[in-house]
């Protein structure tokens, strides 16, 4: 299992006057909102929860809306607000029809892994699609579509 990126979660809500300007958000300001979020039996859901303990700060969650891109939908018309990685949504903000902020104090992260079956050999395929899926985040990573931290 290698590390592929740390990529960021972020808040993910309808371009308004609020947040004109800002590229940033504070863990303590998500407060204010109300987040679609999974349950913390899914990864989202489980990743908030232990940022929540962390900071001592509990979210207003509510359940998504179904399918991610319904949910997309939902924050474009101002109906709820996300965290998400950039690569979920980066061709909305692109049409400036969703804005993406930064987490901070603390961000939010998650790990995304390529994972092979321990117990087979790899094979020269294996590893070649391996090296293609890397250079392809640092491509992506690099244009500014999949945010976050690269090994």
């Amino acid at each position: 299992r290698d590390l592929l990126i740390k990529e960021n979660l972020l808040f993910t809500t309808k371009p308004d006057t609020w947040n004109t300007g800002r590229t940033e958000i504070p863990f303590s300001e998500l407060i204010d909102f109300e987040l679609a979020i999974t349950s913390d039996k899914e990864s989202l859901g489980y990743i908030v929860r232990e940022y929540e303990e962390k900071t001592g700060i509990t979210l207003k969650k509510r359940r998504p809306y179904g399918q991610l891109l319904t949910s997309l939908r939902f924050a474009c018309e101002g109906r709820c607000h996300l965290l998400l990685p950039s690569s979920a949504f980066f061709h909305l903000e692109e049409q400036q029809m969703i804005k993406g902020l930064k987490v901070t104090e603390p961000e939010v992260f998650r790990n995304v892994y390529i994972a092979t079956e321990s117990s087979r050999p790899v094979r020269n395929i294996t590893l070649k699609a391996i090296d293609l899926i890397k250079r392809l985040t640092q491509e992506v990573h690099q244009q500014g579509i999949w945010q976050g931290k690269l090994p």
